[in-house]
């Protein structure tokens, strides 16, 4: 016979369900949305507290996980692929990429030459949780292998660097060419040379900063640096500075699509203070006005000797050279004529 501790029910009436009464609270989401929740009787301990809240942050952001600062979404490799893919077809599609490559097509081999690999810094993480800042780097990123197609510079070295980069953005990053490669922060710095396009679109004055303390490169395509200089958000010594760092550039706005590359200009080919000497030459003498022509014209006059005047066999020298006597004024100095004033003066020699 089975034992048991539980009392029996003699009155043969059903037992009342026990009712437990729980507190409720009404929680606010970021989007607006009321949610009822229980609320605990007892206070969990802090690192629930801690992970219910980043839990609760992730959701709001439509994130998977989080690094540091920043939020992310869960990708393959194969996921990211067909986002690029997709992102290629709507670049080819738009106008920016008929502008760009109508701006390739007017650089000559001799612009293109100079140019050997590329820095791309900042362009974002292509697992940004933010859907619109994923969309901008997908679009950045094919921009930047459109130009190099347009120039004849398929397959370049490419380095990235951006401190954003998850282990699997490094890993499509370097699938798509041998050529290309991921560097930690800073180390893409010290590769900018002077035969290296920069690609840089809107980073921040600091990473300008570091890219001017480096030789000039070749080609930098970055935001317009008279940005800076007029921001309250940048001191005014590095606002020159950075304005400096353009000087002598030939400057293009960089064809817009979206917001991808707003205020974007492509600094190309600086030249040396030599060559612009050289180039400045033929400005300067085109604007001598025809008085400068007159002085010039003077000059060599004066290294042309005048012809010796032909001596008339029958008035003899005398009548062709000015013949001098001197005589003595009315005030007793002694004045110097020629024989032809002392005739119209009366004088007699």
């Amino acid at each position: 016979m089975v034992h048991t501790n539980r009392k029996k029910n003699r009155s043969g009436t059903p037992r009342k369900p026990k009712i437990v009464h729980t507190k409720r609270r009404e929680v606010l989401d970021d989007e607006g949305w009321v949610h009822i929740v229980d609320k605990p009787s007892t206070k969990p301990a802090p690192n629930v507290v801690e992970l219910k809240d980043e839990s609760k942050e992730l959701w709001a952001l439509a994130a998977d996980f989080k690094i540091g600062n920043c939020y992310y979404v869960d990708r393959t490799i194969e996921e990211l692929l067909v986002e690029y893919d997709r992102a290629r077809k709507s670049w080819g599609k738009c106008e920016a990429c008929r502008q760009l490559k109508i701006f390739c097509e007017e650089k000559t081999s001799a612009d293109n030459e100079g140019v050997k690999k590329v820095v791309c810094l900042g362009l974002g993480s292509l697992q940004n949780a933010r859907g619109e800042g994923r969309k901008a780097s997908f679009g950045q990123l094919v921009g930047l292998l459109s130009l190099l197609e347009n120039l004849g510079k398929e397959g370049m070295e490419i380095i990235f660097q951006d401190p954003a980069f998850t282990a699997l953005d490094k890993q499509f990053l370097t699938s798509l060419s041998e050529s290309y490669s991921v560097l930690e922060t800073p180390e893409a710095f010290a590769k900018v040379t002077v035969d290296t396009m920069v690609y840089a679109i809107h980073c921040y004055a600091d990473i300008y900063s570091q890219i001017s303390t480096q030789e000039p490169p070749a080609v930098l395509i970055g935001t317009n640096m008279d940005k800076f200089e007029m921001s309250s958000e940048v001191d005014e010594s590095t606002g020159r500075t950075l304005k400096a760092m353009v000087e002598g550039y030939e400057k293009s706005p960089f064809p817009q699509i979206r917001s991808d590359f707003s205020d974007t200009i492509i600094y190309w080919g600086r030249r040396s203070t030599e060559e612009a000497g050289v180039a400045a030459t033929p400005a300067i003498e085109e604007v001598q006005g025809p008085e400068a022509k007159e002085e010039d014209a003077g000059v060599e006059a004066k290294d042309i000797e005048p012809e010796p005047i032909a001596k008339d066999p029958v008035a003899g020298d005398d009548k062709l050279e000015a013949k001098e006597a001197k005589t003595l004024s009315p005030t007793g100095e002694t004045e110097t004529t020629s024989t032809e004033e002392q005739e119209d003066r009366g004088v007699k020699t």
